[in-house]
């Protein structure tokens, strides 16, 4: 019997050769309708090899895993057959379990397995990428609900404020500083230039009539010359 070598991808299944013919990780066998192998994918090369043309899969599969796929393929006449999990072992070099997939075509099975190992590291390395997201996600989170609080604080001490201006503006009888915080004891202080420009009003200095005719009465008794 011939060896199966290259050969297999000059033949058969252009509709499944774009999906898995090149596959790095999905073996497919395509065996006939007495079950001896037809052809094979580079995957299923290097997992089970050597495999030969014309041999019976039978061989290849241990732990009662023929008489499960005789049934499949019964079954798979009718309808695709998928998660059958087949024990393969030439004796020596490999032992390995395939999740497989099984389907007929009209004249020949088409078996296409996956090695649980590699489906379980891939499911791990999903489970990782969900968990970064999961954790990204919570810091973001929390990230917001800090400047959310900040804001609430500003908020809050902006609408006492608010009242305070609307009631009543707590100033110094003596210096006209004004109290930005509640309470007497303890409580901070600011001018009232910079309470006012804290809340977006700039004061500009000038004179009223009354002022304004006093200091000229000063500067000219000062400077009577001037």
């Amino acid at each position: 019997m011939a060896s199966l070598g290259t050969e297999y991808l000059a033949s058969g299944f252009p509709t499944l050769e774009d999906l898995v013919w090149h596959a790095d990780s999905v073996c497919l066998l395509v065996l006939d309708a007495e079950g001896c192998i037809l052809r094979a994918n580079r995957a299923a090369h290097r997992a089970l090899d050597p495999l030969v043309a014309g041999e019976p899969i039978w061989k290849l599969l241990t732990g009662g895993g023929a008489s499960v796929l005789r049934e499949q393929l019964r079954e798979a006449c009718t309808a695709p057959v998928r998660g059958v999990q087949l024990n393969f072992s030439n004796g020596s070099s490999y032992a390995l379990t395939l999740s497989c997939s099984i389907g007929w075509s009209g004249e020949s099975y088409l078996l296409l397995g996956e090695a649980l190992v590699e489906r379980d590291q891939r499911t791990r390395q999903e489970l990782l990428d969900l968990t970064r997201e999961l954790v990204e996600s919570n810091r973001e989170r929390a990230k917001v609900a800090t400047e959310l609080e900040r804001t609430l604080a500003e908020l809050r001490s902006s609408h006492w404020h608010i009242r305070r201006i609307q009631e009543f503006l707590p100033t110094c009888c003596v210096c006209q500083n004004v109290r930005v915080t509640p309470g007497e004891e303890g409580a901070a202080w600011k001018s009232l230039s910079s309470f006012l420009a804290e809340h977006g009003l700039l004061m500009s200095h000038g004179y009223c009539p009354a002022c304004q005719a006093r200091v000229l009465a000063e500067l000219d008794a000062e400077f009577p010359d001037g």
